[in-house]
């Protein structure tokens, strides 16, 4: 797909056409010096930055839903968490921009696979975008990347410990540790195309619009710009947990997954597993379903 032009060449913009919506959580935006180059951004484009003053989840959610519904370029400076929240409270159709305040910002690389320019006021003003699809989980969830297994059980040992939006890559390690002490992999079998696959036991499953996890670690096939979904089966034991992360940071498939790609999935498990979306753990059960939403959204490129 090619980039989009929107708008017109001012060198300023007004709060009313672009926003800069900030998640107090965030990690980055926990010191001063992320909380002032957020303010450089906002005083170049002489706009303002709301939902710092949000006192919980709920309230950033509503501010996110009300301020997407009027502007034309909506900034969301936060992590992956962050940008799900807005993906799923979007009113209006804006132009969404991502600066990466989280620990992990998956969406970041990603975005950088697709070529995309970071953030400045400059790209900002051009209002390049390109529309983007995202997937619907479970038919209430929107998100870039999901997973049923160990990953979504270590994202809510991560929430349990830290608080939804803190922590860092110690943290996300201990979490990981204690969701391996208490994980037992469960059959899984895979719906797609009208055909039924048994993968057997599987560590997780991951599908997802885009192929990163947080800290830049490429966990699946696919690219953001992709027609469909793409999934994958991660067939090894937690033993080989090493394994898998070597081959994340090198970007070599496991010949043993299974890889599928294709515009909607069904996925089916032995046991009661967690669903993660964009690192946040939504909720437990044995069937998900996964569905593609074509050219959803607006991202500037």
């Amino acid at each position: 797909m090619s980039p989009q032009t929107n708008g017109s060449s001012a060198t300023t913009m007004s709060a009313e056409e672009c926003v800069i919506l900030a998640n107090p959580a965030a990690r980055g935006l926990s010191c001063p010096a992320g909380r002032r180059r957020l303010q450089r951004l906002a005083e170049q484009l002489r706009c303002s930055i709301v939902g710092l003053e949000s006192s919980s989840p709920e309230a950033f959610r509503q501010c996110a839903a009300a301020v997407s519904g009027t502007a034309d370029v909506l900034l969301v400076a936060g992590g992956d968490g962050t940008f799900g929240d807005v993906l799923n409270a979007l009113r209006g159709d804006p132009i969404l921009g991502f600066l990466p305040y989280g620990s992990g910002n998956a969406l970041n690389a990603a975005l950088r696979q697709a070529r995309a320019e970071p953030i400045t006021a400059a790209t900002v003003r051009r209002r390049h975008s390109r529309r983007v699809g995202v997937m619907l989980c479970n038919g209430t969830r929107k998100a870039l990347v999901a997973s049923v297994g160990l990953d979504a059980l270590t994202a809510r040992h991560y929430q349990l410990r830290t608080g939804r939006g803190r922590g860092g890559f110690a943290r996300y390690v201990w979490a990981l540790a204690s969701a391996v002490g208490q994980y037992c992999r469960p059959e899984v079998w895979v719906r797609c195309d009208r055909a039924d696959l048994a993968v057997g036991r599987c560590l997780s499953v991951i599908v997802g619009k885009q192929p990163f996890y947080g800290y830049g670690l490429r966990v699946n096939r696919g690219r953001l710009a992709d027609a469909t979904l793409s999934l994958r089966a991660v067939r090894s034991p937690a033993a080989m947990l090493p394994v898998l992360l070597a081959a994340a940071v090198l970007g070599w498939w496991p010949p043993w997954d299974v890889f599928l790609a294709a515009e909607a999935f069904a996925v089916r498990c032995s046991r009661n597993v967690w669903l993660q979306c964009d690192g946040e753990a939504i909720c437990q059960g044995r069937d998900f379903a996964f569905e593609l939403l074509p050219e959803h959204v607006r991202l500037l490129i």
